[in-house]
């Protein structure tokens, strides 16, 4: 317990259970904390920092990972159930581990700043649903792209911006009057309307302009396309595909990578 703590810059490496806990403070604040690979006796709390009971916690800028062959500490930070009016800004979480989760009433303040993030209430933060697909021959089935975790982004009713980019890779195709690659994506919008496998717009460098393929190409030098896309969901899974056309000579082989970011 602690009333007006202040605690900066520490960091917590290869504990048994929390990087981090407040048990029933007042008023304490945590800025430039770092835990990571704590929670090795593989309790069932997976916290790098929570705050139980806690009234008025302040946290800034925490960062946590767990780079061990099975990692226990698989969320960042944590308010419980019995702490109230809390403030919880700029989060850093690795691909995999939940950036914050807040048990509580959610009055919860929390907003992100390094992310670059305008956000206000409840449970967000940061990038999820990373994808990163390689050395593709083929059309990749309908797979999730950001699972619809409840209380966690994606399993919030939001707004969310989907980067994507391609690029070829190994030997380029002799002749490519055909032959290209299409990101699909599947979600279900606000109004509860399921969008399914709708194409996406890509710039491709091939032609120069916004299509909705990556065109492969006879030199691998211009053989790759990026973009964006803005959707809002009701907080279920978002999907992605994409599609295949071989090239006329050749195997047409593309790489993949994905990112969802919650906006608001």
């Amino acid at each position: 317990m602690g009333y007006g703590d202040t605690w900066s810059g520490n960091i917590a490496f290869q504990n048994n259970a929390y990087g981090f806990v407040d048990n029933g403070s007042v008023l304490t604040s945590h800025t430039g904390e770092t835990a990571f690979n704590n929670q090795q006796a593989a309790s069932s709390t997976h916290d790098a920092i929570a705050c139980t009971g806690c009234l008025y916690p302040k946290w800034v800028s925490i960062q946590g990972d767990d780079t061990t062959a099975s990692p226990q500490q698989t969320n960042v930070g944590r308010f419980d159930a019995l702490t109230y009016y809390g403030h919880a800004e700029g989060f850093y979480a690795l691909p995999g581990i939940t950036a914050f989760i807040d048990q509580g009433t959610s009055d919860v303040v929390l907003t992100s700043t390094t992310a670059g993030l305008a956000l206000n209430t409840g449970v967000r933060s940061g990038s999820f649903g990373v994808i990163n697909r390689t050395s593709q021959t083929a059309a990749i089935a309908t797979s999730t792209l950001c699972a619809a975790t409840v209380g966690t982004a994606c399993g919030q009713a939001g707004q969310y911006r989907i980067s994507y980019n391609i690029w070829g890779s190994g030997t380029a195709c002799s002749a490519v009057t055909a032959g290209s690659v299409s990101i699909l994506l599947t979600w279900t919008d606000e109004n509860g309307t399921v969008h399914s496998a709708r194409p996406v717009n890509i710039w491709d460098d091939k032609t120069g302009g916004s299509i909705g393929a990556m065109n492969f190409n006879t030199n691998l030098a211009f053989e790759w396309g990026e973009g964006s896309y803005i959707i809002s969901t009701n907080g279920t899974v978002i999907q992605y595909a994409t599609g295949y056309t071989a090239c006329t000579t050749g195997t047409g082989t593309y790489n993949l990578r994905i990112t969802t970011e919650q906006l608001q």
